[in-house]
């Protein structure tokens, strides 16, 4: 049955102050001091330079929650690297190294409460360190040994560690014990992916038929989600707190080529936005930033050279606008 609202429409509100553009994003309203008709959208979000690592590398593992917030740990040359830094939204400082240095290993937490997990040192390792803020300290191994895959997490007593395609199992850290959950539908290489413990998005990777593919996790079971724009291994992940909200970005695309395509996953849709300014593979293995609003990507290239190059993602930019009639 028809109603009244779905043929008339809504009445446009009247205001005497404009609201934020983010809050208003998508409505009409007229002002009633400057007896103007006027709405808000959603402009385009970018990625600028940041400030340049102090050790080139690549393979290195990070995470952040904030923009002025990151660590950056490990990665090569040489191979492996136990050198880390911090970066305070201008700069980059370094601090104390990895126990054991490493490459291609996940990362997950903040920069006062994070954790590397297992990767490549001559081998893959089963080593894992937790960060405070200061210091590295050696916590209980994972079950199985792997490298090149995505870490989710939220701090260093809370994280996902994900399937490969060589070492198909899952495991999950509660801050003490690693314990072994239920798999990817399709376990692959070079990955990407971000989120917490409880809820996180598994996407992209090798072998090619699988460069494209996405999995959601809810903290029980990974279930398969519409597949990214563009496929590729060894690129980087940024996210909020949910697995409706990331940003998938650099990597290597059939049949080989570094690509800057940044991706955003709204939960259903992915959408392509403005690309890195400077190509690479695995700027970071890491969760690097806040999904939609904020992400870093931080050294990275093939082997056997690394980069200094940072750049930051910045939040979509709300605009207000008036509405005129010629």
């Amino acid at each position: 049955m028809a109603t009244y609202k779905g043929i008339k429409g809504v009445k446009v509100q009247s205001k005497a102050t404009d609201p934020t553009a983010s809050e208003a994003e998508g409505t009409v309203w007229y002002n009633t001091a400057t007896t103007a008709l006027k709405y808000a959208i959603q402009g385009a979000g970018a990625w600028a330079s940041g400030g340049a690592l102090n050790t080139a590398r690549w393979g290195a593992s990070g995470f952040s929650p904030t923009a002025d917030l990151a660590v950056v740990a490990g990665g090569a040359p040489p191979d492996p690297m136990a050198t880390c830094e911090t970066y305070d939204g201008t700069s980059w400082t370094a601090v104390n190294s990895l126990t054991t240095g490493r490459r291609s290993m996940p990362g997950a937490g903040t920069q006062t409460s994070g954790i590397v997990m297992s990767g490549y040192a001559g081998g893959d390792v089963a080593n894992v360190e937790t960060w405070d803020g200061t210091c590295w300290t050696a916590a209980t191994a994972v079950t199985t040994a792997r490298r090149a895959t995505p870490g989710f997490g939220a701090s260093s007593t809370s994280a996902l560690l994900c399937a490969t395609a060589s070492q198909a199992n899952t495991e999950v850290w509660n801050g003490s014990t690693w314990t072994e959950v239920v798999d990817p539908s399709t376990p692959r290489g070079q990955a990407s992916g971000t989120g917490i413990a409880t809820s996180g998005i598994y996407v992209a990777g090798n072998p090619p038929s699988n460069y494209t593919k996405a999995e959601t996790w809810d903290g029980t079971s990974w279930t398969s989600v519409t597949d990214m724009s563009m496929g590729r291994g060894e690129g980087a992940g940024a996210g909020g707190l949910t697995n409706s909200d990331a940003l998938l970005f650099g990597g290597r695309s059939p049949p080989g080529a570094d690509i800057g395509n940044t991706e955003f996953w709204n939960g259903s849709t992915w959408t392509e936005l403005a690309d890195l300014a400077t190509v690479r593979i695995i700027p970071a293995r890491g969760v690097m930033g806040g999904g939609s609003t904020y992400a870093l990507a931080a050294g990275g290239t093939p082997p056997p050279s690394g980069m200094t190059t940072t750049e930051e993602w910045s939040d979509p930019v709300y605009t207000t606008k008036t509405v005129t009639v010629s």
